[in-house]
């Protein structure tokens, strides 16, 4: 079978990333529950959902989403289909040691000097976080994964959309939480995927997320530390695992 009306609406409506997991348990009269792992760490994501096949007489089912699927016999059989994953492949030359080095360096730099001149202006220091870029934040999977720790501090407790600035441009991100192992995950994503390509992100480049306002939108400045300076945009790519 194949889904086909609604499908889209059911992808929008729960943050269905490139490269996630789905599995479908089958619960009778129609209708699935769906659980929904993210593709990188398979950690699961938030909630697990209904779906329903609308043209089913049943109506005894929790859903925000419905579906409408087709069973082989109506199609003359399954149609077969090849699954790709989507990556970013970089096109820069690979930096030194001494250039990655300094990114960091720099970010750290950044956050002590700005903290040392709100302390001698008697100016509240905002929350600021320094994290270096991975494959897994830029070329694929695209999550960036907070410090548990920081996270529970500056955070407001629970799921929330989060505004992300750099200079006068600023994007919406989904801010999430995921238990995985016992632990709670707290990363963003869905849209982080457009902060990156948008900013032409690049592993090992350094961002200081500067946490302005805390509340229903929390907003955080975004100071990018490039490992290199020239800016060469990510060319999308395809593979089959």
């Amino acid at each position: 079978m194949k889904f086909s009306h609604g499908w889209e609406k059911f992808v929008s409506d729960h943050g269905i990333e490139v490269n996630d997991i789905l599995v479908f348990h089958y619960a009778g009269d129609s209708s699935f529950k769906v659980s929904i792992f993210n593709g990188e760490n398979c950690c699961e994501k938030e909630g697990s959902h209904f779906a329903s096949n609308t043209s089913s007489s049943s109506q005894n089912v929790t859903c925000s989403s419905s579906l409408h699927f087709k069973r082989a016999g109506d199609n003359n059989g399954l149609e077969k289909t090849s699954r790709t994953r989507i990556c970013y492949v970089f096109n820069q030359r690979e930096p030194t040691e001494e250039e990655k080095e300094r990114a960091v360096e720099k970010a750290t730099r950044f956050m002590n000097t700005k903290r040392y001149t709100e302390r001698e202006n008697k100016i509240p220091s905002p929350p600021m976080l320094q994290i270096t870029l991975r494959p897994t934040h830029v070329y694929r999977g695209f999550m960036l994964t907070l410090p548990k720790k920081w996270a529970i501090e500056h955070m407001v407790h629970g799921s929330q959309d989060v505004k992300l600035q750099v200079g006068d441009r600023s994007w919406i991100v989904g801010y999430r939480l995921t238990k995985s192992h016992n632990t709670v995950v707290h990363y963003f994503n869905p849209n982080w995927k457009r902060f990156v390509l948008d900013n032409n992100l690049e592993e090992h480049d350094s961002c200081v997320f500067e946490l302005i306002q805390k509340g229903c939108l929390s907003v955080f400045n975004v100071y990018i530390f490039r490992a290199i300076d020239e800016i060469v945009p990510l060319t999308r790519s395809s593979f089959r695992p």
